[in-house]
């Protein structure tokens, strides 16, 4: 499967939760699938080494810009999604990203690494919708 991993920053070095998860789960698909891994990288001696550790894994890089306060993920997957076609896509860190239907049809995960899933959960059973709809 043609998988492409969407996060806001590279998750390397893996030094904190979020990171330590998306790294290895990162390291886990790409076992097992071909990655593209869809990210901004603010230092190029930590993308050299985490490239060096991974090769099976593809690195496009989205533009970092921090005076901006976001980088602008959606845009650079659907920029890439118009020229590559892959089987499904992966989103990290679901607090930035703009909609389920952000990419159109392509099969998306999104992905939270916090309370946020529960409390999703949990307005969507206020509202009466299953969370699996």
């Amino acid at each position: 499967m043609k998988l492409l991993y969407v996060t806001n920053v590279l998750p390397y070095p893996p030094h904190d939760g979020g990171r330590i998860r998306r790294y290895h789960l990162l390291r886990a698909l790409a076992a097992e699938h071909e990655v593209c891994l869809l990210s901004a990288a603010p230092n190029d001696e930590e993308l050299s080494e985490f490239q060096r550790l991974n090769p099976r894994l593809r690195f496009e890089r989205i533009p970092y810009r921090p005076e901006h306060g976001r980088v602008r993920a959606a845009e650079a997957a659907r920029s890439l999604l118009s020229r590559e076609a892959f089987d499904a896509v992966h989103v990290a860190e679901l607090w930035q990203w703009p909609g389920a239907r952000a990419l159109g049809t392509v099969p998306t995960v999104l992905d939270a690494e916090n309370v946020s899933t529960l409390l999703q959960r949990r307005v969507l059973a206020l509202r009466g919708v299953s969370a699996g709809s």
